[in-house]
């Protein structure tokens, strides 16, 4: 409706289109694909004087959330925007909504709080990963753990050096139980970054704690770099390798390329293989999550709140012609979705490391520390 109906009324001279709209998952993903490609122009055009294509939108998002108890997912529990209640509501009639919808968290944050929230294109259902969280935390391995799998995702999100970025550099590790076949989350970073070397410190320790654990003391770090540009992955690579001796790093299939590309047919492979998992109780949390930066159950948290807000959209060609795309994302909103991508992608990563021939000669291994 919105492209049929309401854009040719622009058409109009000196006419201006104001919309208002609850979001869900694909709306929300519809609206974010069209202005961020409107701030693409606008740069653009600040580089070319010519350019009449630039700043067509002004955009205002309004929530009873702010950005840091969004961003650290606890949402019900955020006090900071009291300021912004319109004069036809209330506190006291807001809290009582959120009472009456408590049952429905997707639709009371989504209603209630203005939060965007998954729909019928969920990913992982809000009860499956509930129920992820609460299982009972597993102690400590009785065994020596051959391999920590690190996900990494090197923050490529739409920044400049010295701005905020729009997501997280984010590690996450995890080890496989051979006996129960059970994927554990053992270590757990993520934050934002302004400077490119902001994150070495942190990458350096996450690694460091693990590799200090009893359990993991012989263990050989099996970095999975998600490659989006190439160089962040060969620079992460570099570092490494220069503070650890057990490290194997897996590679663009067919080639040496350091780190590994993703794409839509991926991530699709990453939600079914995730829900497999978590449906048959074979992804699991140890009862000590390893965090560079101590604080491991603030990050637990936001992983939950990622994971539920991950959803399927579809997306028009830029051509008329072109089909349409699906793709996979959890940042509604603005929120990142950073740490519910690790996990899913450790997750398919790790399945290839352990199976996939080119890694054959690599899975025998093992250097002493």
């Amino acid at each position: 409706m919105f492209l049929r109906v309401i854009t040719p009324l622009l058409l109009v001279k000196n006419t201006s289109c104001i919309c208002m709209t609850t979001f869900n998952g694909k709306t929300q993903s519809d609206y974010d694909r069209m202005f961020e490609e409107d701030e693409g122009d606008r740069q653009a055009g600040e580089t070319n004087a010519g350019s009449r294509n630039a700043g067509r939108f002004k955009r205002f998002n309004f929530s009873f959330v702010c950005p840091r108890c969004l961003l650290r997912g606890i949402t019900t529990q955020c006090d900071h925007t009291k300021t912004r209640i319109p004069e036809w509501q209330s506190e006291e009639r807001i809290a009582l909504v959120q009472w009456m919808m408590r049952h429905d968290e997707d639709d009371m944050k989504r209603e209630a709080l203005g939060i965007s929230t998954g729909n019928g294109n969920q990913c992982l259902r809000s009860e499956l990963v509930d129920r992820f969280i609460s299982l009972p935390r597993l102690p400590p391995p009785d065994f020596d753990v051959p391999y920590l799998f690190v996900a990494i995702d090197p923050c490529n999100g739409k920044h400049s050096v010295g701005q905020r970025a729009t997501s997280e550099f984010t590690f996450l590790t995890t080890y496989v139980n051979p006996a129960t076949h059970q994927t554990v989350l053992v270590g757990l970073d993520a934050h934002e970054i302004v400077e490119p070397e902001d994150w070495i410190p942190t990458m350096h320790n996450h690694a460091a704690l693990l590799l200090r654990r009893p359990e993991f003391k012989s263990s050989t770090l099996v970095l999975m770099i998600e490659n989006m540009s190439g160089s962040d992955a060969g620079f992460i690579r570099m570092h490494m390798e220069k503070k650890f001796r057990n490290i194997i790093v897996m590679h663009e299939k067919g080639t040496e390329k350091t780190g590994i590309p993703t794409d839509a047919a991926v991530k699709r492979n990453m939600v079914v293989m995730m829900r497999q998992r978590m449906q048959q109780s074979l992804m699991r949390i140890s009862a000590h999550v390893t965090s560079a930066r101590n604080n491991a159950n603030e990050n637990l948290a936001r992983l939950a709140t990622q994971l539920k807000t991950y959803v399927r959209v579809k997306k028009a060609g830029a051509e008329p012609h072109m089909p349409v795309r699906e793709s996979y994302t959890g940042k509604v909103g603005g929120a990142p979705d950073d740490m519910a991508t690790m996990l899913m992608w450790n997750n398919l990563q790790k399945d290839v490391f352990l199976t996939a021939p080119e890694y054959e000669h690599l899975r025998h291994i093992q250097i002493a520390h």
